[in-house]
């Protein structure tokens, strides 16, 4: 059953959900040590005489707050994986605040009615400073979630197009006949500078300096050697037939 978050009763309970959560995952002492306050500032406002609207209204935002923030840990069907770092530091800077608001609400709860009388005014801006505590606190929280989701897609993305080049790039190589020496599309490969070059009678065989593009067109630095067949002095075939046995005898070209 969904709570509505909008009466103490239906708030207390979504917290003691959430506090048994802290306590059933890893590492889980600052989620549950969230939620305690939480508890602890939702039953003192329903108990106490003094000051009894203001603190509700500060107990009932804050208990939405921590609900709201935390709604994700609560509905996810993996509750025994641990906490990311980032989600805890998040937690332990938002906790700082509920200590600050806690203190506050006991204090307003514990007030004589001579000195509630005597600093109305003053209780009023305690309230508000609260308020604005907790909302200045919930517009932290968010923004820190949406840098930390950011940089973690950024990341997923940049692992996927790796994956996708070499993925490529593998079945680009690998298109021709597996007896065949695997080629890539001349539309990939820069040349550069030449390094050196052997000279037979029907071919010339460079080694250069090169880029191969890769389909998620990131240039990759590599090593070149280039077969040139001299028509002028023997056939084609007949140069691909001592280029092949120069490859037997180096091993290494690729």
């Amino acid at each position: 059953m969904q709570l509505s978050l909008e009466t103490p009763s239906d708030l207390l309970k979504g917290l003691q959900i959430l506090r048994s959560v802290g306590e059933a995952i890893p590492a889980g002492g600052i989620l549950k040590a969230v939620a305690g306050i939480g508890i602890v500032v939702l039953e003192t406002a329903e108990t106490i005489r003094a000051n009894k609207k203001e603190c509700s209204d500060i107990a009932k935002r804050a208990a939405q707050d921590i609900l709201m923030l935390t709604s994700q840990l609560t509905s996810n069907s993996d509750k025994d994986a641990p906490l990311s770092d980032d989600l805890r530091d998040r937690l332990e800077g938002y906790l700082q605040v509920l200590q600050e608001v806690s203190l506050t609400v006991t204090r307003l709860s514990t007030e004589s009615r001579l000195k509630r009388t005597l600093r109305s005014a003053s209780i009023q801006e305690d309230a508000k400073d609260c308020l604005n505590k907790l909302n200045e606190a919930y517009q932290a929280y968010v923004l820190q979630f949406s840098i930390a989701t950011d940089t973690k897609l950024t990341a997923l993305v940049r692992e996927m197009r790796s994956l996708n080049s070499k993925l490529e790039l593998t079945i680009a190589m690998n298109r021709d006949e597996p007896d065949e020496i695997p080629r890539i599309p001349m539309q990939q490969i820069k040349f550069g500078e030449e390094i050196s070059r052997a000279e037979e009678k029907a071919y010339i065989l460079r080694v250069e300096h090169g880029k191969i593009q890769a389909p998620a067109r990131s240039l990759r630095a590599v090593i070149l050697r280039r077969f040139e067949a001299k028509s002028e002095k023997a056939n084609e075939c007949h140069g691909f037939h001592d280029f092949k046995s120069e490859i037997r005898f180096r091993g290494d070209l690729l």
